[in-house]
């Protein structure tokens, strides 16, 4: 938060006018994360996916420190339909979800948090999401909203005092008509800050005026206090400055228009600032709300308090708006809500477990060392990991970096160490406190109005048509060609999975490889086999024995000797990020592959532009004896990741193309420094939109965000 420098102080005021300019904050205010979901429309039907786009936004920018993204789905009666975790890359995460076909509600909400959801405070996103479904259950929620208290204003010795908008200004004005006040303080506080703090002196003037410029405050709320000169509360009120630096002014170039069934629209937006953005663009029909990036991140994230008819206060600059948005903040009591930070810890998957004792108890000196702790895949084999049981029998295994639902199951190391009947259990970690989350089933009446008729009709008796249509459908005959990369493709689908399966990358076959087994430095291998990358052999200082024992000074986590294009490459073992020093010395006969991709590496959370090298070691059999022993798996959802929509509607085209009100959807635009250099906007045409609407939400690299929305008719 940022501080006004006083202005000159004058001894007899009769008007007063802020001058002046910002300074940092002596203390720096801790950050909070507030998350937003851009989703791309508002409208959908059973069985049509949900797209959206999370941003996590600490008040002055995206939040970097941010790792792992959760999505919860919830029906009306509180039940979890899917629970999602993704990993943020720039800041953001972007998936969907696909609706139940038989979802029997009209409502369904999706929360969206860091952590462990804790619904006491004000750092999640909840979403009501309409669903259009006729014969929908009503149910009926339980009455639990709670009012904010609300803050007393004290008017001593009959002095008027006030505060209201004008066009640029905020005007503070004191009518001391019975000379009573010989001195006041005024303060304006922020959430963490005293921005302003001036004492003035009424000796022989009955009023005091001050103008404050809105465009000094930055946006979000404020609190006005203003004391006598015994301490005591003249006036005490919250005001929330809004800037409207967030609307974004685009133009855009329609190089084509076609409303023609199937026809290709092609679009350029230029004149937007260098941002994180997602675009959206539905059939014009579709109803929208007045929430977006910036009534959702400026209001409702500082008052912990859904409040849905926001009018058009953050898109309509118009003074007679201002003027009703504040009295309508005023008549509800509504204030700023300022809870302690809680657990803002950001780790990667983790698992956590126990091993309980069927006969008898084990005493401390009893306890094995550690468990096996195996995580795999169908039709893969299984990564093998070692945690240490202490002394409770607990046991963890953390920073876990996997894309798909596993199974994991935890064997002693040894049943030799006691002879007692055991087990291990393994928690995923995951508990749900939904009881106090806030959840109602009502569906505005317009929404039914827009959309019930014969155009939701047609979509739907198209849809099944089509779908029949699909069902007939023969796949064509398969050639079978031989691959010169069979071996490598085997490999690449036996140890690589979720963001490491696939991608730009070289991959070796060390097993194969007579040059591996002769090599003494894995650097050398690695640099000897993919060009571009490069290693320093001199990355480690050496100890007083001369062995390599530690790093140069003053590098950063994570160390690595290999760079690309200038930038660190990161090493990854077994898809767990690790420094260079967990692999440098692994005997070459554990080693099972080894694959290096190039930059950008979109597997690695905050950057990846220097590539990365993922190695893997050897995997032990699935179907082994030796972890036989009493044990089952327990299945664990690991992070999600997201088809584009293009994708989808490739797998369902005539579905898609045909039937969908959803015509783009691009969740990761990057907007050029050059303001004037547009991004394009590509699409199909459906069978029946004849207007469109775009909408772009997003972050800009100086932490302003960006709205915009736009109706497109022929």
């Amino acid at each position: 938060m940022k501080q006004i420098i006083n202005p000159i102080h004058f001894l007899v005021i009769v008007s007063f006018v802020f001058f002046g300019t910002f300074a940092n904050a002596q203390n720096a205010a801790p950050t909070i994360t507030h998350l937003y979901a851009h989703i791309d429309k508002e409208l959908y039907s059973p069985d049509e996916f949900i797209w959206f786009k999370i941003y996590a936004y600490n008040g002055f920018s995206l939040d970097t420190n941010l790792q792992n993204i959760n999505v919860d789905f919830y029906s009306p009666d509180k039940k979890l339909i899917d629970h999602q975790i993704y990993l943020s890359y720039l800041s953001s995460a972007y998936g969907f979800f696909k609706i139940p076909k038989n979802y029997p509600y009209s409502i369904l909400t999706m929360v969206v948090y860091k952590n462990q959801l804790n619904t006491s405070q004000p750092y999640y996103f909840q979403k009501e999401i309409y669903v259009l479904n006729s014969s929908a259950k009503k149910w009926s929620p339980t009455n639990d909203t709670n009012r904010m208290a609300s803050v007393k204003n004290t008017n001593i010795n009959s002095s008027k005092i006030a505060v209201t908008k004008e066009a640029g200004f905020v005007s503070v004005n004191v009518d001391n008509a019975d000379f009573q006040i010989k001195g006041l303080t005024f303060q304006i506080l922020s959430a963490t800050d005293t921005i302003f703090n001036n004492h003035y002196v009424l000796s022989s003037k009955k009023k005091l005026a001050l103008k404050i410029p809105s465009n000094l405050l930055e946006d979000g709320f404020y609190q006005f206090i203003i004391t006598n000169d015994d301490n005591q509360i003249l006036f005490n009120q919250y005001i929330f400055n809004n800037t409207y630096k967030y609307l974004a002014t685009p133009t855009l170039n329609l190089d084509t228009l076609s409303v023609e069934s199937g026809g290709i629209n092609v679009w350029n937006i230029k004149s937007l600032p260098l941002a994180n953005v997602s675009v959206s663009v539905i059939d014009a029909d579709i109803p929208s709300s007045n929430s977006n990036i910036a009534s959702e991140l400026l209001f409702n994230s500082f008052i912990n308090q859904k409040i849905s008819n926001l009018s058009s206060y953050f898109t309509d600059t118009s003074l007679s708006t201002i003027q009703q948005f504040d009295a309508f903040i005023q008549n509800q009591n509504i204030l700023p809500h300022y809870a302690p930070l809680f657990d803002t810890k950001n780790s990667y998957l983790s698992i956590n477990g126990k091993v309980l004792v069927k006969k008898g108890i084990f005493k401390k000196t009893q306890l094995p060392p550690f468990v096996n702790v195996v995580i795999g895949a169908p039709n893969k084999k299984i990564n093998l990991y070692q945690a240490l049981v202490k002394p409770d029998s607990s046991f963890s295994v953390s920073n876990l970096l996997f894309f798909d639902t596993v199974y994991a199951r935890g064997v002693l190391n040894g049943s030799h160490y006691f002879k007692e009947d055991y087990e291990v259990t393994i928690d995923t970690n995951f508990t749900n406190q939904i009881k106090d989350l806030k959840i109602n089933n009502s569906l505005p009446a317009y929404y039914f109005d827009h959309m019930i008729g014969s155009k939701v009709n047609k979509i739907k008796t198209e849809s099944l048509q089509l779908d029949s249509l699909l069902k007939l459908t023969t796949l064509k005959d398969a050639v079978v060609k031989s691959d010169p990369t069979y071996k490598l493709n085997k490999l690449d689908a036996m140890y690589a999975s979720g963001l490491f399966d696939g991608g730009n990358a070289y991959r070796l076959n060390v097993e194969d490889d007579p040059f591996f087994e002769g090599t003494f430095d894995l650097g050398n291998y690695i640099t000897a086999s993919v060009p571009g990358i490069t290693y320093d052999p001199n990355y480690f200082s050496k100890d007083a024995a001369g062995g390599f024992s530690s790093f140069n000074p003053g590098d950063e986590a994570y160390k690595s000797p290999f760079t690309w294009r200038g930038q660190k490459t990161s090493i990854y073992l077994d898809e767990v990020k690790v420094d260079y020093d967990f692999v440098r010395d692994l005997p070459k006969t554990s080693i099972g592959y080894i694959k290096v991709f190039r930059p950008i590496f979109f597997g690695e959370p905050f950057g990846g532009g220097g590539g990365a090298v993922s190695i893997y070691t050897k995997k032990f059999s699935d179907k082994s004896e030796s972890y036989s022993h009493n044990t089952e798996n327990t299945m664990i959802k690991g992070y999600h990741t997201s088809k584009s929509l293009e994708d989808i509607t490739d797998e369902n085209e005539y579905i898609f193309k045909n039937s969908g009100t959803t015509l783009y959807w691009n969740p990761m635009v990057i907007t050029s420094k050059n303001g004037d250099t547009p991004f394009e906007i590509r699409f199909k045409n459906n069978h029946f939109t004849k207007a469109y609407k775009l909408r772009i939400e997003g972050v800009d690299v100086n932490g302003q965000l960006l709205f915009f929305e736009k109706v497109i008719h022929p």
